[in-house]
């Protein structure tokens, strides 16, 4: 299996442009296969940009709570994205959800985390959304 920085150190000066190219295509899939709670703190840090402070005013959480969620969902990410023949670090998985690696589905699933902060802010059981 190659990883995604052995095949980037040849075609970029920073691997970036290739890590994107071979991740991509597994992304949107890996936060998929993320439960709920997990896929909310991922897209909440590096889609939406939020602090742990502000995430946890969203999420009716502790900061620390947040940062070690969005952390340990970062390392599940990573996991996912090794199975799928994909290496990269959890610090790379961030930036990978960050540059908008997924775009499409990120619309789609941040509608559903907003969705579910606001459901859960009026009290309203959602299950699963």
């Amino acid at each position: 299996m190659k990883s995604a920085s052995d095949a980037a150190s040849s075609a970029t000066p920073d691997g970036t442009e290739t890590l994107f190219h071979a991740a991509a295509p597994h992304l949107d899939a890996a936060l998929e296969a993320l439960s709920q709670e997990d896929r909310d703190a991922v897209l909440l840090r590096y889609t939406e940009r939020l602090s742990y402070d502000a995430m946890a005013a969203r999420l009716g959480k502790s900061a620390d709570a947040c940062q070690k969620r969005t952390s340990r969902a970062l390392e599940k990410l990573a996991a996912i994205l090794r199975r799928r023949g994909v290496v990269v670090s959890c610090a790379a998985v961030g930036s990978l959800v960050s540059a908008g690696t997924t775009e499409a589905a990120s619309s789609v699933l941040l509608g559903k985390v907003t969705a579910g902060a606001l459901h859960q802010a009026a009290g309203i059981s959602t299950g699963t959304i």
